[in-house]
């Protein structure tokens, strides 16, 4: 049979197994289901430490230790004989849509599919979400403001490397808001530290943003 397109999976933050081939209902699984029927090759990879996955725990390796696990995927997936290598596209989901640009702007790659993205710097990013979760949630406007004044307060500290148990010393509340995705201070420093929009104007493929 000729060559199919291929599609990799980026996956979102955290060391969870995106393989779960016991819920029917899992997003990925799903997604993966639908484009193998369309006619796509698909790569799911798990996490180091992750599922079958060998390495290092999950937990301990940086944002630039896993954008390298999918540049390794990609290769694999290019050479699979399987796959058309001229048409390889990219899917990135959350933390996925940071490392996808990254790959694609490196990478030779046929189009770029992102869905939940982030679209802005780290910080901006995170406050903007916590200012609209506290609104959902019914703060008042000052209880709102007061709660985004610590939130950066205590990013700010974490993104300029300072320790967690120091920060946490002076302003027990950074261990709430510091403490949100279930990875270490490292892999938060590196994304804070990547220019998001400078990525995406370097991609030069088409991109599908859902």
């Amino acid at each position: 049979t000729a060559p199919r397109p291929g599609v990799l999976f980026i996956g979102g933050i955290g060391c969870f197994s995106i393989d779960d081939a016991g819920n029917s209902q899992d997003p990925y699984l799903r997604l993966a289901h639908d484009l193998s029927r369309a006619g796509f090759v698909t790569m799911r990879l798990e996490k180091s430490g992750v599922g079958d996955s060998q390495g290092p725990a999950c937990r301990s390796v940086d944002f630039a230790g896993e954008e390298r696990s999918y540049v390794a995927a990609l290769d694999a997936l290019r050479g699979d004989p399987r796959v058309d290598s001229r048409r390889v596209f990219l899917f990135g989901h959350s933390i996925g849509t940071i490392v996808a640009p990254l790959l694609a702007k490196r990478e030779r790659v046929a189009g770029v599919i992102v869905a939940e993205a982030v679209g802005r710097d780290w910080l901006e990013y995170e406050m903007r979400n916590t200012r609209r979760q506290l609104e959902l949630g019914g703060s008042s406007p000052s209880q709102t403001d007061a709660a985004l004044k610590e939130k950066h307060a205590c990013m700010y500290r974490l993104i300029q490397k300072q320790s967690e148990a120091s920060i946490e010393a002076e302003m027990p509340s950074c261990k709430e808001h510091n403490g949100v995705y279930p990875v270490d201070a490292a892999y938060v420093r590196e994304v804070a530290a990547v220019n998001v929009i400078e990525a995406w104007s370097a991609v030069d493929v088409p991109v599908l943003a859902i």
